[in-house]
């Protein structure tokens, strides 16, 4: 629970210095899963999610359509 407030309270700060709101969640959500599994991990997560995202057609059909 104190690990949880400390990351939202860390979160606050981080999105009051002026880091754009998405941002600083990925960068929190990252600080996060880094402190609690480890930094490889929390990579290989980051490229699972960025691949799973690419490939997925709610995501694909968006810039075709704006196009």
């Amino acid at each position: 629970m104190e690990v949880g407030l400390i990351g939202f309270l860390l979160l606050l700060v981080v999105i009051f210095a002026g880091v754009p709101l998405g941002f600083s969640m990925i960068l929190m959500g990252f600080a996060g899963f880094a402190w609690m599994r480890g930094v490889f991990p929390a990579m290989e997560m980051v490229g699972q999610t960025i691949v799973s995202n690419s490939i997925s057609y709610k995501f694909t059909v968006v810039p075709l359509f704006v196009l």
